[in-house]
């Protein structure tokens, strides 16, 4: 989960995207359990590694991603790794090899919830505990969001 003041512009700035991809980078204390970005000075990426032993940098992709319309090749070019799965940093380390993939750092003011794993769930479910009671409501729905702006069609999903 995703929020902060400056969320929305950051998803308006991303959907301007013509060519290439865009990943979000997070810093974080444990970054080996995640995909992991490395940057230079002017922040663009150098490199990027699944879940690495050693990481190059404490900058995670936080699994947002926005791509042109490359990416469906890219991905069905994409074979499985070593765990076996298809891993979403293949796609994004093509795009690099491309000179096509651009950072947008989630800074001061953002934060990130993983929720992929129970801790990060129950924070999560947590935190949003207030905010529903007596409420029948959704804090965000990205896709009806772009819908509304007239960005995406609802048969697209």
């Amino acid at each position: 989960m995703f929020n902060g003041h400056r969320f929305t512009e950051i998803l308006e700035r991303a959907t301007t995207l013509k060519e290439g991809a865009i990943i979000f980078g997070h810093c974080t204390k444990r970054p080996e359990a995640f995909g992991v970005a490395e940057f230079d000075k002017e922040w663009k990426v150098l490199s990027i590694e699944e879940k690495p032993e050693n990481p190059k940098s404490n900058y995670i992709v936080p699994g947002l991603y926005f791509c042109d319309n490359d990416v469906i090749e890219i991905a069905k070019n994409v074979k499985p790794s070593e765990r076996g799965e298809k891993e979403i940093t293949s796609v994004n380390e093509e795009y690099l090899m491309r000179g096509k993939l651009k950072v947008e750092l989630i800074g001061r003011g953002m934060a990130w919830l993983d929720s992929a794993h129970m801790l990060g769930f129950w924070k999560l479910q947590t935190l949003l505990k207030p905010f529903r009671k007596g409420r029948d409501y959704t804090l965000l729905v990205l896709r009806k969001s772009l819908i509304l702006r007239g960005t995406s069609q609802p048969s697209s999903y």
